[in-house]
């Protein structure tokens, strides 16, 4: 007799040959272009392998992958259970980015479609493509065989997590998962993989179409991602799963009906008694041999896999964690002979690349200090990229800071952000209350919390350093570790907002061509805590800041 599903081995094996595929092959084509490497990926590396899997062990596609007919109305309900799905999970992943700082996948600068025929490949990939490989993949070929060996909600759970390390989120991790719980429990309850291809799509496609609207110059793309509605979404999803279980009352397609099938690994299924999931036997004769660590060894190598790529591209394995004390080097200024003010007038765009305000700055030397003075007004903007969500409200800031004109210390910082809601906060340097020898104190005064933090050189401080790291004496590819000071970080601890001191590791990059509003310049890069800035000479042989990115805004160089 034929196997109707994979073996618990073979569908582990399957999972992480494609988890490599992708890693490696997918990353690669993506590079290269993102709309068609996304679809090469979903089905050359992710769909294709799956079926070449079912097809070596003898398995139907059809038991194999559950293509079971769908009613008309459990299929519409799929669409809009994923649409609702997609509006409170959006939010999810905005906030986690807020509180982390990094966004769910970082993604380079220029990859997302600028073009029509870009932009439709861009929606095929996420829209279609993905929901059709991927949940062959998980929903079909792998949730297929836990289903038939473990009972449903764990079949339900490890699949879920296989999927989300797939994706290699960390920050978009909470997020990721009650949208592949859902998938995994509309597939179990109807017995057919088009409802977690339906759901997937109407996940996918939202995302897709909000983000292409946010590249065609809408700031909020198409306006979902609100509080009230992720709450409404969150309502619908729960009122549409319940539909579904009252629609499906018994899930189709359970094999505790179907007869026993050997499957080569320890595994031979035992049928149970109506809505029992079948057990497993042991000792069974012509199935020994099947260990747990036979059976579960890729699983274990996908999550160590998973550690590794996550941590190298979110820069916890990459940087302060796996440098040795000998490779850091310790920060030294050459502090710059400026003679007479420098004015700078900066145009700030969003990540869409649309003109959101003006920063002006002024360089002013003095006898034994100099001081930088900076003026910011932003409009307020809502979007949603491929992976990430950026909200910010109509506000001012100024903020100004003196260092030693001979050492580079920094011997004053105060900034204040003012919103048109009447709401902000401020922050300024005082001498230390703490004993810290030589240091300083930073306080911060704000509505949502606020504190205090103790510092002493050498430290980089938010808004200040951009200046003060043009002076470093430094070569392409050196690193040093600095404390960084955060005026305001999210705790989640105490539930409020706190200035943050933390170990970073600033980055000296090579030097780039950048096409700015005031000309073409060739300037040197430098990075730290997910922040970038480059500097360029332009005049009197004095390093001129010429673009920053903060993470949210960018600032380019206007005059």
């Amino acid at each position: 007799m034929k196997p109707t599903t994979l073996s618990l081995r073979g569908a582990n094996l399957l999972f992480f040959i494609t988890m490599l595929l992708v890693i490696t092959l997918g990353s690669l084509v993506q590079t290269l272009n993102l709309p068609l490497g996304l679809i090469a990926t979903e089905l050359l590396l992710i769909l294709t392998p799956a079926l070449l899997w079912l097809r070596a062990r003898k398995v139907p596609m059809r038991a194999g992958l559950r293509l079971r007919a769908l009613p008309r109305l459990t299929a519409v309900l799929c669409v809009a259970l994923g649409f609702g799905t997609y509006l409170f999970s959006a939010v999810i992943e905005g906030v986690m980015a807020q509180l982390t700082g990094k966004a769910s996948v970082p993604m380079p600068e220029g990859s997302l479609p600028t073009g029509a025929l870009e932009s439709i490949l861009f929606f095929i990939a996420l829209g279609i493509a993905a929901p059709l490989c991927e949940e062959a993949l998980f929903r079909g070929a792998i949730q297929g065989a836990y289903e038939a060996r473990r009972s449903p909600r764990f079949a339900i759970l490890i699949t879920a997590t296989m999927f989300i390390f797939y994706h290699f989120r960390l920050s978009g991790l909470p997020a990721l998962l009650p949208v592949a719980l859902i998938l995994g429990y509309v597939v179990w309850r109807t017995g057919s993989l088009y409802a977690g291809m339906l759901v997937h799509f109407g996940v996918n496609g939202t995302s897709a179409a909000n983000t292409l609207a946010a590249l065609q110059g809408s700031p909020n793309g198409l306006g979902l991602v609100t509080l009230w509605s992720a709450l409404g979404g969150l309502v619908a999803a729960g009122v549409i799963l319940f539909a579904i279980h009252r629609l499906h009352r018994r899930p189709i397609g359970e094999l505790a009906s179907e007869a026993p099938v050997p499957q080569g690994d320890g595994e031979a299924l035992i049928p149970q008694g109506d809505g029992e999931a079948p057990q497993v036997a042991a000792g069974k004769p012509g199935n020994q041999g099947g260990s747990r660590l036979s059976i579960y060894w890729p699983l274990i190598a996908a999550g160590l896999l998973y550690l590794v790529v996550v941590g190298l591209s979110q820069g916890v394995t990459g940087e302060a964690t796996s440098l040795k004390p000998q490779e850091l080097l310790k920060v030294k200024y050459f502090p710059p002979r400026i003679d007479r003010t420098i004015e700078s007038t900066y145009q700030i765009i969003n990540r869409a690349g649309d003109v959101v305000g003006r920063m002006t700055c002024q360089i002013t030397p003095q006898s034994s200090e100099f001081r930088v003075d900076c003026e910011r007004e932003v409009q307020g903007f809502e979007l949603r990229t491929l992976h990430s969500y950026y909200l910010e409200v109509d506000h001012t800031a100024t903020w100004s800071a003196t260092w030693n004109a001979r050492t580079l210390d920094l011997q004053a910082f105060k900034f204040e952000r003012k919103s048109v809601t009447g709401g902000g906060f401020s922050a300024a340097l005082s001498e230390s209350t703490a004993g810290v020898n030589g240091g300083q104190t930073l306080n911060v005064n704000s509505p949502n919390g606020g504190g205090t933090l103790e510092l002493s050189e050498p430290f980089l401080l938010a808004y200040e350093w951009v200046w003060r790291a043009a002076a470093l004496q430094a070569n392409t590819g050196e690193r040093y570790q600095v404390p960084f000071g955060r005026l305001l970080l999210w705790n989640e601890q105490q539930q409020k907002t706190l200035p943050v001191l933390s170990q970073e590791i600033l980055t000296v990059g090579p030097f780039e061509t950048l096409n700015l509003p005031a000309g073409q310049f060739e300037a040197r890069k430098m990075s730290v805590a997910g922040q970038s800035t480059w500097y360029a000479v332009v005049d009197n042989n004095i390093p001129r800041l010429v673009q920053w990115d903060d993470g949210a805004l960018i600032y380019m160089l206007e005059k």
